[in-house]
């Protein structure tokens, strides 16, 4: 399975979309409240993307052309996905477990995630700074952080 680069944008945008709960600083990218929908310019700008993964079931958009959300259909099937391919990945695994995956295209977005957060210089996710990703351990607490 192949993930377009505009796909891995939106779906790591997915997976490092702060809850409003935790009321992040004004112009963060990805936000996503206790409903479920996702918004900001790092969700709305990708609207191929968003096409994309309408047009596979993947999520639904709510609101109008000019100001909508997004809301995943399984969201807990797509983080879940995520994390395992992140997980598989991290693990020195190939991906053969996609198969068994909610969300095959999520999974194959951790999976890569987790290889480019490997590359030299990648500054470590952080709570404090609102930096975190679904399944990704976050250096200032040492904890895994989960978006649900």
């Amino acid at each position: 399975m192949r993930v377009s680069k505009q796909q891995y944008q939106l779906i790591v945008a997915f997976a490092s979309a702060i809850p409003c709960e935790l009321k992040p600083p004004e112009g963060t990218p990805a936000l996503v409240d206790s409903s479920g929908f996702y918004y900001g310019d790092g969700i709305t700008r990708h609207e191929r993307a968003i096409l994309q993964l309408f047009k596979a079931r993947i999520l639904d958009c709510h609101g109008d052309e000019d100001d909508y959300t997004v809301r995943l259909v399984d969201r807990d099937g797509f983080l879940l996905s995520f994390k395992a391919g992140a997980r598989e990945a991290a693990n020195g695994n190939g991906i053969g477990y996609i198969d068994y995956s909610d969300c095959p295209m999520a999974f194959m977005a951790g999976y890569e995630h987790w290889h480019n957060r490997q590359k030299k210089n990648t500054r470590p996710y952080s709570e404090q700074d609102f930096d975190v990703c679904h399944g990704f351990i976050s250096a200032d607490t040492g904890n895994e952080w989960l978006q649900l």
